[in-house]
């Protein structure tokens, strides 16, 4: 059993590091958390928490650019459970106290917390040595 409350901050940084880079600063996909842990070999603990950032996520019927897609066929769909990438990016910015500059668009705001978030890492990194 993991008990709560469990954050990024609480996660393995080689993990957090890989998570953060595997979605290249995506801020408009949804993805499935089981994939994601699997992909990532990430413990029982930070699968958990990838899911508990998780829900169920609903297409837009008539607006095309608000339709969800089937992230395997392409295809749109009703619904779609997962983990919408800007999401992830700014809860992770938010456990690690990492302050990053506010944009516009959804992948240019995920792009700039994955700039912050990196040169967080890289100032970790060269304070503490190398990453554990």
């Amino acid at each position: 059993m993991i008990d709560p409350p469990y954050t990024f901050k609480d996660w393995n940084r080689d993990h957090l590091m890989r998570l953060a880079d595997e979605l290249a600063g995506d801020g408009h996909s949804i993805v499935s958390p089981f994939k994601l842990a699997e992909h990532l070999d990430l413990n029982p603990a930070e699968s958990v928490y990838l899911g508990s950032l998780s829900t169920t996520h609903y297409s837009h019927q008539t607006e095309y650019k608000q339709q969800i897609s089937d992230p395997d066929t392409g295809k749109p769909v009703a619904s779609l459970f997962g983990l919408y990438a800007l999401t992830m990016y700014q809860r992770m910015a938010e456990d690690l106290n990492v302050k990053y500059e506010p944009k516009l668009g959804r992948g240019s705001q995920a792009q700039a917390i994955l700039s912050a978030l990196r040169a967080h890492w890289q100032k970790e990194t060269s304070h503490h040595g190398a990453v554990q």
